[in-house]
């Protein structure tokens, strides 16, 4: 069985420290399984605490899902898996991964994690029916793929507790989707863009995948009963999020001028315009959407039509959307004479966005959490409660023709 664990110490008096704070915890290790090796990473142990609907400080967060069963709150660091005891509202302790861990889900029941590491031909399956970290149980499901394939971008869990997943690439290209059965072999389904995106139904039966790195922007979707994957329509765009209603009648893509919303075939219906949205997410209870922008001191909710509610989740600073900045020099010829011309030159910066960078929105299977992740940490929010609506209407938003 292989070791997999990974401490990065700052220096002769961080060694000191981790060695005091840590030492206690040392019998308290969960085992890592893989086909060819087991390990039992160290524990690190922090503490966050907060009044209901409260912060958590967690640095380098990436993604989060919210065991509401039991109460813990799992988050990613791309080194570590931080786990918190809502009930205490403190980090209990934070298991070192190896592959640069980032998107994560929660399966139906809450019975086990599925976590992506983008740098890892593997998934991590983490078992929640534990009492002690020292019986946790983490498996690695490996698959097989090119190397130009080095890693696992988004995950997706079923209701037959299957796992939908997508890759990167080496470069810039096309990739294979791959599904783990619930008894861990994996089979090819189809093939994608790079760092595609998944967004599920409340029911979990089905996913949206929106194929990153490609401007037409294609969107799918897979069926988990009937396992098939189908092309949907190329909505001529980029992603790096993209939520799903409860029904699958709405699906929401966040952009720099705000959210557009589509109805479940893909055709545009608005866009909720405003600062660049970061986060979306669909309550899988209640089809209310809500929508994390730049600059805003908090989390907005509409209803399914499009509409602003009063319910509001407030921040302790406004949020500041990060991203892969682009520059580029352009030469703008114009003729001054017969034969003569001369060149303008001017800098156009672009900011390309990216998923896990800037944040992450999600709602518990049960409808009643809403966590929001930063980079510094993670909010927890008990959902206030929205009018329900009955019918899907038109989106009352601003419609653009093109």
């Amino acid at each position: 069985m292989a070791m997999l664990s990974r401490q990065t110490l700052r220096g002769a008096v961080g060694v000191l420290a981790s060695l005091m704070l840590f030492n206690a915890l040392s019998n308290a290790q969960p085992k890592i399984v893989d086909k060819d090796g087991s390990a039992q990473p160290k524990i690190a142990d922090k503490d966050g605490k907060g009044p209901a609907g409260f912060f958590v400080p967690i640095e380098q967060a990436k993604d989060c899902a919210y065991d509401h069963v039991r109460q813990r709150l799992y988050v990613t660091t791309l080194k570590q898996l931080v786990v918190v005891d809502m009930k205490e509202r403190k980090i209990v302790e934070s298991i070192d991964l190896l592959g640069n861990v980032q998107g994560i889900d929660i399966s139906p029941g809450a019975k086990f994690l599925a976590i992506a590491p983008i740098g890892g031909q593997f998934v991590y399956k983490v078992k929640l029916d534990w009492k002690t970290i020292d019986n946790m149980e983490i498996s690695r499901i490996k698959f097989k793929a090119e190397g130009s394939e080095p890693g696992v971008f988004a995950v997706g869990i079923g209701a037959d507790d299957s796992i939908l997943f997508t890759t990167t690439f080496a470069g810039s290209g096309g990739v294979k989707a791959r599904r783990i059965n619930p008894d861990d072999t994996v089979d090819e389904i189809g093939r994608v863009q790079m760092n595609t995106v998944i967004a599920l139904t409340g029911d979990r039966q089905k996913a949206f995948l929106g194929e990153g790195n490609i401007s037409s922007g294609p969107l799918q979707t897979y069926d988990f009963k009937g396992k098939s994957m189908s092309k949907l329509i190329d909505l001529q765009c980029f992603y790096y999020e993209l939520a799903c209603s409860a029904d699958g009648s709405r699906l929401a893509r966040p952009q720099r001028a705000g959210c557009d919303l589509y109805d479940g075939k893909g055709s545009k219906l608005g866009t909720l315009e405003g600062a660049p949205v970061i986060a979306a997410t669909f309550n899988p209870k209640s089809n209310s959407l809500y929508v994390m922008r730049h600059g805003e001191l908090s989390i907005q909710e509409y209803n399914i039509d499009g509409k602003l509610l009063p319910n509001s989740y407030p921040l302790d600073r406004p949020l500041v959307i990060k991203g892969d900045v682009n520059s580029r020099v352009v030469a703008d010829l114009q003729p001054v004479g017969r034969d003569t011309v001369i060149a303008n030159f001017r800098r156009i910066v672009n900011v390309n966005f990216r998923a896990y960078q800037s944040g992450r929105l999600h709602v518990t299977d049960d409808g009643k959490s809403l966590c929001a992740v930063l980079p510094n940490g993670v909010y927890v929010f008990d959902i206030q409660e929205a009018p329900a609506s009955t019918t899907t209407p038109k989106p009352k938003v601003k419609i653009i023709d093109k």
